[in-house]
Order: C-alpha cells, then structure tokens, then sequence
C-alpha cells in the first residue's frame, strides 16, 4: 500500500550566515507520529539562500522510495512539510543538506506500561540540552516504561559532602531523574566508580578499584538513597564488575555494604546485583553466589550482544546458578542489549539498521517468553564506540530502525504473557513464541534471515499480521505469512487454534520459574571484607578469576580480613577460617568470639600453608565465616591460585625445515610439534557432533608458525573481517613481552574464511590495528567431507613486535576457536581464558616457549 503523502511548503525559512546549511527538528519528539493522521514535520533551516530550491525524498522500512516533493526556499525561517503515512517507520531525506531524519508512524500508547520494556539512557552522561524534554516524552508516549541511567557516585563524592551534595555535580543527576520521573519514566540506576575517600583506585586499580571503607560507603549511601529513592525504580551495584575489577570476592562486600544502606535508610529501592558482562566466567559468577550475594540482592543482572537464539540458553544458564544458592525464581534483568552498526556517518545503511533492528528486537522477544523481568537494550542515544555504533537514535536524535521496531514490539507485546509456541511445520521458521493477555494472542515469527520475498505456512488462519515495524502485511493468494524482515506479528484467535499451541517447552519452564514466589533476603551490618597482601601476589593483585600466590608465599600466605558492623550497634558474633584438608593453619585461632563495637571495622589474619594443597592442584578455596547463635552473618570464600601452574606452558619446537602452507588435511612438517586439543563439553572426541580442535606451533627465523585442526560439522562466515569473531573463525591473542598486564603491547589477530578467502584482522589493546606485514601468510582450507577446517600460516615476527625470538625465549599466547552453526548464536573453544572468557586478560594467557 503506497501512502498518500502531501508534500506542501507550509512555512518556509530565511538567510542566516552560516557555514554552512543544514536542518533541526527543534521537538525530536515530534517524528512519532499517529498512523494515517495529516501531520505536519516542522524543521528550523540555517544557512541556506533565500529562493534556492529544496527536494525531500520519503523512503519505508524497506528502503523504498514512495514520496519526492520538490519547493523554493523563502525568508521565513522555519520548514514544514505535511505527510499522512501508514504505521510503520519512514525516512525523510534531504539530498540538499544530505541530512536523513526517521520518523515512526506508531498509535500513542494508552495501556498500563509494562515494566519488561525498558531503554539504556544515560541522560545524565550525555545531556540532549533542549531536546531531552521531548525525547523523555517521546519515550512515555511511545511505551517505554523504565530507563537505565548512569552516576557517577565518584564525581557526586569529589564535589561535595554527601549531605550537600545537592548543590554540585549531584544536582544534575537528581534533575535528570526528577525530569524523567515528570514524564512518567521509571528509573533503573547504575554506578561502577566510586570516590578516593572510599579507598577505592579507580586509575591504579591498586590495592581495588573498589571502596576500602565500607562505612564510608555506607554514611554516603545513607544520604544519597534518601535523595535518590523518590526517583528510582532500582539500583545495580557497579556495572561489569567481571571486567578487570577483581575477583568476586572483592565485589560481593560492596553489594552487602550497599544493601546494609538501603535497609538502614528506610527505603525500599531494590538492589540489583551481577551487572554480568556477557564474557564474565562461570567461576566469577559462581563465587558471587557463595559469598553470599544473592542473599541481599533483589534481582541480578546481565548484559548481551549475542544472537537472540543465545537467550534461551543464558537464561538457562542463570537459573541453574540462581537455583544452586536457593534463589532459582530471583528476577533476571537484561540491562544492556545490544547490535552495533558500522559507523561511517549518523546512520547505518539500510542492511546494518535492519540487523541492528531484528537482533535487539528479536532478543526482546525471547527474553520476554523466558521470563526476563526487565529488558533495556542499548543505546537509546547517539553513541559511537571506535568503529562500531550501537546507537538506536541518529545525530538528529530522530529514531534509527531499531528504536522504531523495539517501539512496535512494545506496542505488540505490552502486559501479554507468554504461552508457548506456535506449532510450525515449515523449517525457515527458528522460533514462533506466542504471547496473550486472554483478549488478544500473537505468535512472533523469526526466520533469522532477511528476505524481502519469504513466506512461511502457519497452521492458523492469521487475524492480523505486522511487520517488524508495525507496518500491515498481508498473506498471500494460498494463505502464506510474509517474512520480509526476519520478524513478523501474527495476530490470530486464540480459542479456535489452540491445540496450535506447544506449552510444554524450555520457555515455558524458565517463564514458570519466573513466577514463583522469591526467597526472604538476609541482609546483615556484618560484612567481610578480604584485604589480601600484594607482596604475596603475582602480577596484579586481582584478577576476576581470583588470585594468583606467588610461589615465595605458599608456606607462609597470610589471609588478611576487614570484619565491618555497619550497625549503629555492638554485634556478638563467632568467626571461624575454613581450610581445605591439606592447607595448614600456621598462626591465628581456627574460631574465635569477638564483639565488634558499632559502627567499627575489625582486623584480623590468619597465616596458612598452601605448599601441600598447591602443589597437586592448581587452586583450593579458603573461606572465612561469622555466625551468631548457629545463624550465618556473613560468608567469604577465596580462589587462590598457584601462579606457577596455573600458567599453562607450551613448548614450540623449531621447525627442521621450512613449513609450507596447503591447508591440507596432510600433517607433513608438522609431525614433530607438540599438539594441543580442546573438545566440546559433555562429550568426547570420538563423538562424530562433537567440536574438536588440534592446534600445533612451530617457530624459525621467519615467525611463529600455526596450524588449527577444526572439525565442525558446518562451517558458516559472513561477517567483515573485524567481526569474523561472530561466526567461524579464530582468534590468537599475543603478550609479546610476557608482562601479563594490559598496558597496551598485546596483539589479538582475527583469522576466518569467507567465500573461499582467506582473511587477516588485527586489533592491538582491543582497536583495530593497520594491515599486517606481507610476511605473515595465512591459508585456510574446508574440507566438507571431512568435516574439517584447517587454518595454517606464519605469524611474522614483525607482527610481534618488539619480541627478539631466541631459542628459551617465551611469549604469553592463547587463542580461542569461535563456533557458529546458523545466526550469530555463537559457542567457543578456548585454550586459556583471555580473549572469550575472563575478560581481555593476558594474565591468563599461556606462556609458549620456543625449544629446540
């Protein structure tokens, strides 16, 4: 259906001396508008002659071009342009100022929002001056229930007591809320700084980056909750604290500390714990839940920017950890989720917004039947990072296609509940999750596909459909659902199709779960808090996996701990150290009653003998407990390593003779080399479904020389070389000095096979790197018979700068072998953590030495 557009020159604009000439919607809120409603699009104009000639172009969803109005210029100083469109979303292109704006046509929303749809913000960073009134309403009147801001507690503590904090950088962020709360916006708070009078080291990341002083923390907190809690629906504590903050050991007392203040300040704002970056490690996430933080939390969360078939998955995942600790029913926020785009100007093109569209839309979706509590993907503002923009608003502040969609799936799927799967026969279909509030029901088809011209056959007579942008489709002659955007809205009668539906499905039992009434939380003023010595420590004192004990301290490693009552009240309590079998305690009482005085921090250590324990296995876990009349207060356990053998090291023999590359299945050259094998979990080698790696090095005068083994049963890479890491493909990260700290010399190299080519990438510290040198090679071959990829080459030396090589040399190496068998629902095989897990870590890379 072609809209019917009137293009009138109904205001029109006067010479200002400009540089030149370009166009403002003053009101952004204004580029949502009501479906087929006369509208008019007012713009103010700067710099442009008086009596020159303006064009506008209108394209749909599809890129299709359905309007051109062509006009004269006057002295009026204002633009408008009248338009009537259908539902859906539209672009206005002015060729003269090559600006492009987005306008969603979409009903405002008059349901009761639904606290699942949520935006990241961040106004509070990044201000929208004028324009921000209007975006906060355009936000309310499109739906949105609850935005994710930021504070910086850090800035707010540096500028002012917190009892009159108010008056200084506080004041911005309190206003910011106010005004969204005027705007009937929720919101859902995060800090991940804190100040130096909390003892934290944001810069040196030495003794942590988070705060020493818990009763600083908690006098602090006490006034801002008091401040903040008429504003806010929530507070997460840090924000990825898995990334390079420490272990969390360190980070469980902060969320106790926190939860400590919310009680004693008399409000009610829930505490959200995790803040889970989408590479945190099971281990990471797994000591949180012993050191008891999901006992204080409310909810916890995480962040993804994976495929949305990933989300069933993960949330599996999260339920499982949930249920070890006895939490299984806590409520799961998705506080960052995002697709990014190319950044070459303040829009994709058409085929990265549609991308960007359909994966935050579609992951919504699942996160939804899965029974995620709230969802917030990101980033409702204009946002670049280094090349990548994961923006849902251009420059313009006007909607990018996926804010427009996410503003269709809300409408679609506001206050409904999930209740199963459409029952589908067709195999371009991936997911059909139906939902329904009992006097509507609409299943959401995702093919993970874009094709203008697919079609799917349903088993139910469709009511209604939608496109991914809420534009009306229609099925064809024979009845076929039309596809065109990889989602698509089927509205349908319930009643008449309902033996259509699948309720026994994985959805459904972690939507179930969802709904179950949560455990009491057991929030205590005791709190725990290791103060581990950095003499004992390799490297940096913390890492996220734990800590790594130098070999002169096994015999004698002290354990070092800060008892905190935060309470305004002496508290009895009996604390007692927990030691392996084989770990011996040297000096301090094994259990010991003490009375901490109010409002007091306690020192006590014990020193024990990890020699006997570290020396058959790589790590132990030492915990320290407090308990009062049989009932716990309070509970830390920590990781410890031996540094030495938790290193993995790796023998790169020289090379006989020179190696040459065919990316052939024959070993010939490589017999000698020492090999190394990853195999997925839960199965074994010789498991024909199982994903199994062989890699081997071998090194000369000339580089490092590779060779991968991968057999796959399928091989899929469609993605530019600096996202191969999505699909099929390899990565190997490089520490060319062994310093296993992230001071900017580590090489991470990206290898992948696209249409029979053979392609590098190169990042260096994480940005992207220039070509490498021409004399690093790279082949790699699929054999499909075989099931096998065989990536082979030489990593030049000059792409290992400044590292000599010399026989006994070493470099820190790992690499990680990324798997994708359809979308982008990507699995890994990883030889150290490093690159996919543990964060960008070259603490944890092995160390490969090059031998005779």
């Amino acid at each position: 259906m072609v809209p019917k557009v009137i293009g009138a020159l109904l205001l029109l604009f006067i010479t200002h001396c400009m540089n030149a000439a370009s166009l403002e919607l003053p009101s952004p809120g204004d580029a949502y508008i009501s479906p087929d409603t006369e509208t008019v699009l007012k713009f103010d104009a700067k710099g442009s002659s008086k009596g020159s000639s303006v064009q506008y172009l209108i394209r749909n969803y599809e890129g299709k071009e359905i309007a051109a109005t062509k006009f004269l210029l006057s002295d009026d100083g204002k633009l408008g342009i009248k338009v009537k469109l259908p539902a859906g979303y539209y672009e206005i292109a002015f060729p003269q100022f090559k600006q492009t704006f987005g306008v969603m046509s979409v009903p405002v929303f008059k349901d009761k929002p639904d606290l699942f749809f949520g935006v990241d913000a961040a106004y509070s960073w990044f201000p929208r001056g004028a324009a921000e009134k209007s975006l906060m309403e355009a936000l309310k009147r499109n739906g949105v229930a609850i935005v994710r801001e930021r504070l910086s507690w850090k800035e707010i503590g540096e500028d002012s007591n917190p009892s009159t904090w108010i008056s200084g950088q506080g004041n911005r962020y309190l206003s910011v809320r106010k005004r969204e709360a005027e705007n009937g916006l929720k919101v859902l708070d995060v800090f991940h700084d804190a100040p130096v009078s909390t003892g934290a080291d944001m810069e040196q990341r030495n003794p942590s980056r988070y705060p020493q002083e818990l009763i600083v923390l908690n006098s602090e907190w006490l006034v801002l909750f008091k401040h903040l809690s008429p504003c806010i629906s929530g507070m997460e504590a840090w924000n990825e604290p898995d990334d390079r903050s420490g272990p969390s050991s360190d980070y469980a007392p902060l969320v106790k500390a926190l939860a400590w203040a919310r009680h004693e300040a008399g409000v009610d704002t829930p505490i959200v714990g995790g803040v889970f970056s989408e590479l945190t490690s099971a281990l990471f996430r797994d000591v949180t839940g012993k050191n008891r933080m999901l006992d204080v939390v409310d909810a916890v969360s995480y962040h993804t920017y994976s495929d949305p078939m990933a989300v069933e998955r993960t949330i599996a995942g999260y339920r499982s950890f949930l249920r070890k600790y006895k939490q299984a029913s806590m409520p799961i926020y998705i506080t960052e989720s995002g697709w990014p785009w190319k950044s070459s100007n303040s829009r994709p093109d058409k085929q990265g917004g549609c991308n960007s569209a359909r994966n935050i839309c579609m992951k919504a979706v699942e996160a939804k039947a899965c029974g995620v509590a709230q969802y917030y993907p990101f980033i409702v503002q204009y946002f670049k990072q280094d090349e990548s923009n994961f923006s849902m608003m251009d420059q313009n502040n006007t909607p990018l296609r996926s804010l427009a969609c996410y503003i269709q799936a809300i409408k679609a799927l506001s206050n409904m509940d999930y209740i199963g799967d459409l029952k589908c026969s067709d195999a371009k279909i991936k997911r059909a999750r139906v939902f329904s509030n009992g006097a509507t029901t609409v299943a959401v088809l995702y093919t993970q596909s874009i094709k203008s011209n697919d079609s799917v056959k349903l088993p139910v007579k469709a009511d209604f459909i939608q496109g991914i942008d809420g534009r009306v489709l229609a099925a064809d002659s024979n009845g076929s659902i039309p596809i065109p955007d990889d989602m698509t809205y089927v509205f349908f009668n319930a009643k008449e199709n309902w033996k259509y539906v699948q309720k026994n499905t994985k959805a459904m039992k972690l939507w179930t779960i969802s709904r179950q009434k949560l455990a009491p939380r057991k929030i205590t003023p005791i709190v725990i808090q290791p103060m581990l010595r950095t003499d004992q420590l390799e490297c940096r004192k913390k890492r996220s996996s734990g800590y790594f004990v130098k070999n002169t301290a096994l015999k004698k490693f002290w354990i070092p701990i800060k008892i905190n009552n935060l309470s305004d009240k002496p508290q009895n309590a009996t604390i007692k150290i927990v030691l392996p079998a084989d770990v011996k305690l040297v000096d301090g009482q094994s259990k010991d009653t003490v009375t901490f005085p109010a409002k007091s921090v306690s020192d006590m250590e014990w020193q024990i003998d990890l020699s006997k324990c570290l020396s058959k296995r790589t790590d132990c876990l030492v915990s320290v407990e407090i308990s009062r009349d049989g009932e716990l207060l309070d509970f830390i356990s920590l990781p410890l390593y031996n540094a030495s053998m938790a290193t993995n090291s790796y023998y790169a023999k020289r090379a006989v003779a020179p190696v040459i590359f065919t990316g052939s299945l024959d070993k010939n050259g490589w017999k000698e080399a020492n090999s190394i094998t990853l195999v997925s979990k839960d199965v074994d080698e010789s498991n024909p479904a199982a994903m199994v790696v062989k890699a081997y090095f071998l090194w000369d005068e000339s580089g490092l020389n590779f060779r991968f083994e991968v057999r796959d049963q399928i091989h899929i890479q469609n993605e530019s070389p600096d996202l191969c890491w999505r699909q099929d493909s390899i990565q190997i990260a490089i520490d060319p000095m062994y310093s296993r700290q992230s001071d900017g010399s580590q090489y991470e190299y990206g290898m992948s096979l696209k249409d029979s080519k053979s392609r590098w990438f190169t990042w260096v510290n994480g940005k992207k790197k220039s070509a490498m040198s021409p004399s690093s090679r790279l082949e790699i071959k699929r054999h499909n018979d075989e099931k096998i990829t065989v990536y082979e080459g030489n990593l030049s030396w000059l792409d290992i700068y400044p590292f000599k090589a010399a026989t006994g040399k070493h470099i820190g190496l790992t690499f990680c072998v990324n798997n994708c068998d359809g979308g982008q629902d990507r699995t890994w095989l990883e030889w150290t953590e490093g690159i996919a897990s543990g964060g960008k870590d070259p603490g944890l890379f092995a160390k490969v030495i090059l031998s005779e």
